[in-house]
């Protein structure tokens, strides 16, 4: 028995010493060819990146022509270099750099997959064969060699007939037959069979594109980028004209998808969290009417809502424009002031604290109660008269049996919105009386509009940052670094010593705080000799001498004579109401996208938020009430946060759905990535490089959502052992 054992033993050490010699040599024969790929690519990278640095030092680029043939990298010609440095050069090489940085991270990351073989046993030993086979097979079939075929298919029979019985010894003495229609035997031979029709169909496919790109004399290339375009585009900036060439109407196309998503996944955000809520509200109105916002969106097509935003709702407004607000004087009453601070009041409090039913309310009733009575007479004997309604209904909400418990918060807060209102005429007497104001009573004003929207207009305020806007910028970010850190601060004491610190409120506070002192602080006259740059001047000169020899048009030179670090324009119209003077100017094309993108994304999150609140254990609700907690509190700290493990998975798939939805901007004739490439192809020819182009685009956008969406999809994952 023991010489049976000792003999087992060393025949199994030498079938394992055989089987890792044969394993082993695969494995290097592999890893050299990889490590010869490898090395091939990172030349070419080096090449180009080479070529990238020089351009970027000197700015001139000289072209790079590989070794095995005529393919050049950058060979933009000699009369577009301008000796210096041209952003869309710059844009094209690192394009360039950046695919050809593609097969260097492969073939690293192969390399890496067959070392790991080393880890691999004896079931590993089938994918190991598999690529070793494949890849010479793929390589002889893509070569057109014969001789190489053959060898890669005598290659897979010393394989199979050497190695593959050595590894599994029960095919000892298994007929052929049998061995054919093995499984495993089959599992190896159709995958070295597809990859190899796939890489053939591949290699047939861009053979055919190519000689016809050949006969056609349109080879794909970057060159067009450097030509004149020859088109205007409506959405775009003063710098771009028909004479621009057709990589800078690109850039306008990119800034302009750029425009939409970005402002459409905030808008989309908020809408879509608001509706989630809306969506399991008590209230059956508000209920009912969520419900159907979501069904009606999400089953008609995305196609045919922007049509219907833009040619049904848009087009069909008055033609002699809408301007909000539509009045042009108006009387406004200071007490409505009042009422603003005391309901934001309010809100802060149910918000934040744990206030009675019906608070907010009962504000709301005390609102329509003071109106009614300044409807009847608005005398300071009714003013005095409803403070001290005011006091007396706090006072008998906190006296037990006065009012019954479930409305005693109904009658402390239309208790509070009397006093306020009493208090805030009080202040606003005092102002007049310093003569801070005029009337305390009543104002009469201007009211300019705040846009202005037609079926071919849609103008919006212009702000404009004035000299002193330095100085205020300085003072709020350094308010809204203090209130940043004070935030975090209290955060660690409430985790360590568990105190209610209502650390919300405190750093919002501090941040209007000291945005209100840095607004009077950088509120100043500005000096009559600040240097001011003219276009058609060659140097700067004094703001005294643009006043007095008219340099400047009205408008323009608002921006100089006002004493605030911020100026606000309302948006003018030209006399025809065609042609924005003053405003920002936004296209009723982009405003219908953005509009149809941001209402139909915002009803499928909706659903989403719906349901990752519900997926929350309805126990963690019982709970917070045990606790005491207010409705707004449970939502806040309870549900939400937990929520957010089911909410953001989905959430970035409808960010997603966002960005690529952009691309149906074409519809309705709006100048995005797609539209303006898809006008350069039919004039230049060069679909495959317009493609390659603005699939680069869309796919750098969405890999950038997606990372971020990972990350903060981490940050909300729950910890496991």
């Amino acid at each position: 028995m023991t010489e049976d054992a000792s003999f087992n033993k060393r025949k199994n050490s030498g079938e394992a010493t055989e089987r890792g010699a044969l394993f082993s040599g695969v494995l290097a024969l592999l890893g050299i060819q990889w490590l010869s790929a490898l090395i091939a690519a990172f030349a070419v990278w080096g090449l180009a990146t080479i070529g990238l640095a020089n351009y970027v030092l000197s700015g001139t680029i000289e072209p790079i022509n590989l070794p095995a043939g005529n393919i050049s990298l950058y060979n933009f010609g000699e009369s577009l270099l301008t000796g210096t440095l041209d952003p869309l050069i710059l844009v094209v090489v690192v394009i360039i750099v950046g695919v050809l940085l593609i097969p260097v991270a492969f073939s690293a990351w192969a390399l890496i997959s067959v070392a790991n073989g080393w880890q691999m046993r004896v079931e590993g030993y089938r994918n190991l064969l598999t690529l070793a086979v494949g890849q010479v097979i793929v390589s002889a079939i893509l070569l057109e060699n014969i001789a190489l075929t053959i060898i890669s298919f005598i290659a897979l029979a010393v394989l199979f007939g050497a190695a593959h019985f050595k590894f599994y010894p029960e095919y000892e003495g298994m007929p052929i037959r049998d061995f054919f229609s093995d499984l495993r035997f089959i599992r190896v031979f159709w995958q070295v069979f597809f990859v190899a029709v796939i890489m053939f169909s591949m290699k047939f496919l861009a053979e055919s594109v190519y000689q016809s790109l050949v006969n056609a004399n349109a080879l794909p290339t970057f060159d067009f980028l450097f030509r004149r375009a020859g088109f205007a585009i409506n959405q775009s900036g003063d710098w771009y004209s028909a004479d621009s060439r057709y990589g800078d109407a690109f850039i306008v196309g990119v800034i302009n998808t750029l425009r939409v998503v970005w402002i459409g996944l905030v808008l989309s955000t908020v809408f879509g969290v608001l509706l989630g809520i809306f969506l399991l509200s008590n209230n059956w109105l508000v209920r009912t009417i969520s419900r159907i916002y979501v069904e009606i969106l999400r089953n008609t097509p995305l196609l045919l809502q922007l049509i219907f935003w833009f040619f049904v709702f848009w087009l069909s407004l008055p033609a002699d424009n809408v301007t909000v607000p539509n009045e042009s004087v108006m009387v406004v009453q200071l007490r409505y002031f009042v009422y603003l601070f005391a309901l934001i009041g309010a809100l802060v409090y149910v918000w934040r604290f744990n206030a009675p039913n019906q608070l907010f309310s009962g504000f709301l009733v005390g609102f329509l109660i003071a109106e009614a009575v300044f409807f009847v007479n608005a005398s300071y004997i009714a003013i005095v008269l409803l403070g001290v309604v005011g006091i007396g209904a706090i006072y008998a909400a906190n006296q037990e049996g006065t009012i019954p418990s479930r409305f005693s918060g109904l009658a402390m807060g239309a208790g509070a919105m009397l006093m306020a209102q009493f208090v805030g005429h009080a202040l606003l007497d005092g102002l007049a009386v310093a003569g801070i104001t005029e009337s305390a009573r009543i104002v009469y004003g201007e009211v300019v509009p705040l846009a202005i929207f037609g079926p071919n207009v849609f103008a919006l305020p212009n702000i404009a940052a004035t000299p002193n806007f330095q100085l205020f910028a300085i003072i709020s970010v350094v308010g809204l670094v203090v209130a940043i850190g004070l935030y975090t601060y209290w955060g660690r004491v409430i985790d360590s010593t568990g105190a209610d610190i209502p650390r919300t409120v405190y750093a919002t506070g501090i941040v209007l705080i000291v945005v209100v002192a840095g607004w009077l602080i950088s509120a100043r006259p500005i000096s009559p000799e600040l240097a001011i740059t003219i276009e058609d001047l060659e140097e700067p000169v004094p703001l005294s001498q643009v006043i007095d020899e008219e340099l400047l048009d009205e408008d323009e030179l608002a921006v100089y004579t006002t004493e605030a670090p911020i100026l606000v324009q309302p948006p003018e119209l030209n006399r025809f109401g065609s042609r924005v003077l003053v405003g920002v100017s936004l296209s009723p094309n982009y405003a219908a996208l953005l509009l149809g993108l941001v209402v139909y994304t915002s009803a499928y999150i909706g659903e989403i938020v719906r349901a990752g609140i519900q997926a929350v254990p309805w126990g963690q609700v019982e709970a917070s009430r045990a606790l005491g907690l207010s409705t707004s509190q449970t939502l806040r700290m309870i549900i939400l946060p937990q929520a957010l493990r089911v909410i953001l998975p989905p959430l970035g798939n409808q960010y997603l759905n966002l960005s690529k939805n952009s691309s149906l901007a074409t519809a309705i004739a709006f100048a995005d990535t797609y539209q303006v490439g898809q006008t350069i192809m039919n004039q230049s020819g060069q679909s495959i490089t317009g493609f390659f182009i603005i699939l680069m685009v869309y796919l750098t956008l969405s890999l950038i959502i997606s990372f971020v969406m990972n990350i903060v999809n981490s940050r909300f994952q729950l910890v496991t052992r």
